[in-house]
């Protein structure tokens, strides 16, 4: 007896119930797909019948019993966006790709330790995260000025942003995420605070362990946990510096918003940063993971005098990376080829 597939008509992308990256990504690739794949995005995964499935972290793939099955008549992509060391999930990824047809990643350092880990190369491919160049762009002088009135953030210092998540879970993150940095970050904080007048803003869930920190430092800053992208460009457009501390990331996508709106980045060289920034021109970033190397660097920018090229350039390196550009990436690099299967 013949047996027919039914065809397969629709994306469905998966992704955290949090109103932060994975779920930003997850609304670009979406609104971004053509109207024939049905697109739809969900937190809750349950037993599909013929879709592609997109699970958008390797969290909601991966479990405490190994990893999910989906029915056999889906096709699968899963994006894992870094590798940490102790992470028990790469020693079963060898298995996991009896499940998956596409692997996907956003930078060059996590596909080379994928393909290390197991892996197939064939089933793997590269696709950068994107940024929205139409929201996230370059301020004027009046909006930031204004946006610095409604933030309470005092005239005359030095604005440095972090809006990165590094606390561990989705509480208040009193204890850090140590490959992001938060450690590294206070160091240089605590640093630059002895020479400039600075003033830190913060954003993000679980930035508990930043927070104590510059408390007991008598370092002023200003912390709101902004869900959405158009409260958080606010943030960005005070900013006269952002500092990225991180030791392993598989973006971050402050990388590329900083670059759309012509904020200084100084940088530790970890996941996207190799792949999109050139030192000096469009970011700067530091020979070592350590405190010395990015206060080098962040007073190097305190002190540049041509923040208008500066912005200039770094805007239209970011413009190569926005959405529209990058979720045809994935249809023709993932979506395409999976219905052609």
């Amino acid at each position: 007896m013949l047996i027919f597939k039914k065809p397969i008509k629709q994306l469905v992308y998966l992704t955290e119930n949090k109103d932060w990256v994975i779920k930003f990504n997850g609304n670009n690739i979406i609104k971004n797909m053509p109207v024939h794949l049905h697109p739809k995005m969900l937190s809750t995964y349950s037993r599909f019948k013929n879709k592609i499935l997109h699970f958008g972290s390797k969290h909601l793939f991966f479990n405490s019993e190994g990893f999910l099955k989906p029915h056999h008549s889906n096709k699968v992509a899963l994006s894992w966006y870094h590798v940490n060391p102790k992470d028990k999930d790469i020693n079963t990824l060898d298995r996991a790709m009896e499940n998956i047809d596409i692997l996907h990643t956003s930078c060059t350092l996590t596909f080379n330790t994928l393909i290390y880990n197991g892996a197939p190369k064939n089933k793997t491919v590269l696709i950068p995260l994107g940024v929205d160049t139409k929201i996230f762009k370059p301020p004027t002088l009046e909006e930031t000025v204004h946006l610095k009135r409604k933030l309470g953030i005092p005239g005359g210092r030095v604005c440095i942003g972090s809006f990165q998540k590094d606390g561990d879970g989705w509480e208040e993150g009193n204890d850090p995420k140590m490959i992001k940095g938060p450690d590294i970050l206070c160091d240089v904080l605590e640093e630059l605070n002895q020479e400039f007048p600075i003033h830190v803003l913060l954003t993000g869930p679980s930035r508990g362990y930043v927070r104590n920190r510059l408390n007991r430092s008598n370092i002023p800053f200003t912390y709101h946990y902004a869900k959405n992208p158009q409260e958080l460009v606010e943030f960005y457009k005070v900013l006269d510096l952002y500092i990225v501390s991180s030791r392993i990331e598989g973006g971050p996508l402050a990388v590329l918003e900083t670059m759309a709106c012509g904020i200084p980045l100084v940088t530790t060289n970890v996941g996207l940063v190799p792949d999109v920034i050139k030192n000096g021109v469009n970011g700067f970033i530091a020979d070592k993971i350590d405190k010395t190397s990015l206060v080098n660097l962040a007073k190097k920018v305190i002190q540049m005098e041509d923040k208008d090229e500066y912005r200039r350039i770094s805007r239209s390196y970011a413009e190569k990376y926005d959405w529209k550009i990058i979720a045809e990436k994935y249809y023709t690099d993932i979506y395409s080829k999976l219905l052609s299967e």
